[in-house]
């Protein structure tokens, strides 16, 4: 990445596209303290029942002589009973938001295949103030999983809530959740810019002047995906067998996982609206290196 330069705006082509700033290290919870990434040694497994919380360990006795493990989530008060073979069976279900418990439910099956039901976490952000704790589940999304202390009093509101970071970053800064924190001064297109995995997710644009973006609403991609558009290449992507946005890369991932498509991307009637706010204290976006990867 070459922090003197800015990406051109893949919708027009015709201006550099410019960021809002933003303390990207503040709470989202307590919005005093800084959150602070952590990682982990081994992949932390969340609820596959309920996909919104990490399991927690119990050891029981068994016939009172010995310790059974047992996975127990603190959202939707899952119970698995780990038994001998590296399998797991689903033995209780409290709350099925997402009709997995009723189909898996008295199931024994392999950890791996729980494993593929369920998110997996390589890091958290913890915040040195009120020690919430925010897990990384992919595509850019944390979820609040760990509250100590409360002092706004969102603990019922938040826990649990799995969002894009963007939308936790301008949470903790007290800006609309719904506004982008980027945008083209030229054709007025909106994104927002996740600066930590360098990617960027079109909320907004003149849909009449661009209509073949529609398809891209609320899509997420690396910096260096969106370069390749603005320049004109939504060819085969080099070594992927897959074409420039793909649906397919949306269709793979779990059905419970869809693109967050935010509601102040439609007008009034309920289609796609042009977008008007001006956005203040901005700077140039930094564009992705074409040496560079793509996440």
């Amino acid at each position: 990445m070459e922090g003197k330069q800015s990406s051109q705006c893949p919708v027009c082509s015709g201006a550099q596209l410019l960021v809002k700033k933003l303390d990207l290290t503040l709470c989202p919870f307590c919005r005093e303290g800084h959150i602070t990434r952590i990682g982990l040694e081994s992949k932390k497994m969340f609820c596959p029942v309920c996909r919104s919380r990490s399991l927690g360990e119990e050891k029981r006795k068994w016939f009172g002589l010995a310790f059974d493990l047992w996975w127990v989530c603190p959202g939707c008060s899952a119970e698995f009973d780990v038994v001998m073979g590296g399998r797991a069976k689903l033995v209780k279900v409290k709350e099925d938001p997402l009709g997995v418990g009723r189909e898996y439910l008295g199931q024994t099956l392999p950890i791996a295949a729980w494993k593929q039901l369920a998110p997996l976490s390589e890091a958290y952000w913890k915040c040195d103030r009120c020690l919430a704790e925010f897990f990384e589940l992919g595509d850019s999304r944390l979820v609040l999983d760990w509250v100590e202390n409360d002092p706004l009093g969102l603990r019922d509101k938040l826990l649990g809530k799995t969002y894009f970071r963007t939308f936790w970053t301008k949470l903790a800064n007290g800006i609309s959740t719904k506004s982008g924190n980027t945008h083209c001064p030229s054709c007025n297109a909106t994104f927002d810019y996740d600066q930590v995995d360098s990617k960027l997710r079109l909320l907004d644009c003149d849909w009449g002047r661009f209509p073949r973006l529609i398809a891209l609403l609320g899509q997420l991609h690396h910096l260096k995906t969106w370069s390749l558009f603005a320049a004109g290449k939504n060819s085969l992507l080099p070594g992927t067998g897959f074409f420039l946005f793909s649906t397919f890369l949306y269709q793979s991932r779990p059905k419970l996982f869809k693109p967050l498509i935010l509601s102040s991307a439609r007008g009034s009637d309920g289609g796609p609206r042009r977008f008007t706010e001006v956005m203040l204290n901005e700077q140039p976006l930094p564009v992705a290196s074409m040496k560079s990867s793509i996440s």
